[in-house]
């Protein structure tokens, strides 16, 4: 989908979806941010929780069993790093696939 924002506004205001107007961005919000300032944006946190509750779901990790709250935090701290490097790993590999396939395409053509 489109920025609204770019294509509506001229990335001078945030568009409206209701009113169809364009509005006066609050104050410090960029209306179209670039790939780097969203990825910026994006809660790491929330990410690698889902990150750890899929590898406990898939049996790739179990839960820390240990009922000393210091141990139990540092391993859920260490399980939620080592999920979200590998998500951000997938992700990463993800994208080199999808640009070989792409420019596979093109050189076909």
């Amino acid at each position: 989908m489109a920025n609204l924002n770019k294509t509506e506004c001229g990335c001078t205001g945030i568009y409206n979806v209701d009113t169809q107007q364009c509005e006066a961005p609050p104050t410090g919000v960029n209306p179209c941010p670039s790939v780097w300032e969203s990825v910026a944006n994006w809660n790491w946190d929330a990410i690698s929780t889902a990150g750890l509750e899929w590898g406990y779901g898939l049996g790739l990790l179990n839960r820390p069993d240990n009922t000393d709250t210091a141990f139990y935090m540092m391993e859920l701290e260490r399980q939620r790093r080592q999920t979200q490097y590998i998500m951000i790993g997938l992700i990463a590999f993800a994208i080199v696939i999808a640009i070989v396939l792409v420019r596979g395409r093109g050189k076909r053509n």
